[in-house]
């Protein structure tokens, strides 16, 4: 049987001033892009069927996201088996980001429910934060994660992860960068 596979495919709807939602086939790339990115690193980049509601304050300062995303195995909405492993069934995120003058401060939750092959789901939730300071020309980067629920293999989740990383600039093309993620 030939399929085509579609990278991106999506829609953005102004829906007033400052609010616009995003339908369809698309990449999630946030903060250190730990949690959700394109996914460049691997042979394939990630992409989502998901809707995206989008706010941003008068003066861009503030800005809340909410996903929601349902993948399915055929063209039946909804109530039907996905048997493809390590990918979610269906997914919810929440993404909130305030700009100070020398900050960036965004918090993040995030549900992906993975389907079993008795068709239950089990919920895998990551929520944390993510953080940048300037001092001067540097910038210090802080983040960390929380993960809880139950994996697609039915197993127990329960992990945290924290990273903070340090960038001094050299020269207007060289910076050295150290930090540690544990």
């Amino acid at each position: 049987e030939s399929t085509i596979n579609l990278y991106q495919a999506w829609l953005k709807l102004n829906i007033v001033d400052r609010l616009s939602l995003k339908i369809g086939r698309q990449e999630f790339e946030y903060d250190d892009l730990k949690i959700l990115s394109n996914s460049t690193w691997r042979l394939q980049a990630r992409s989502h069927d998901a809707a995206l509601l989008q706010w941003q304050s008068n003066d861009s300062t503030y800005q809340v996201h909410l996903t929601g995303g349902v993948n399915n195995d055929n063209q039946v909405r909804f109530r039907t088996v996905y048997t493809t492993e390590n990918y979610y069934k269906n997914m919810g995120m929440i993404w909130i980001n305030k700009k100070f003058t020398n900050t960036e401060i965004s918090l993040l939750f995030l549900d992906l429910g993975q389907q079993l092959a008795d068709t239950s789901i089990n919920h895998f939730k990551t929520f944390g934060m993510y953080g940048v300071q300037s001092i001067g020309k540097m910038k210090l980067t802080c983040s960390f994660y929380f993960q809880r629920g139950k994996n697609q293999a039915d197993q127990r989740v329960n992990a945290s992860m924290a990273s903070l990383k340090l960038e001094v600039p050299v020269t207007n093309k060289l910076s050295f960068t150290g930090g540690f993620d544990i």
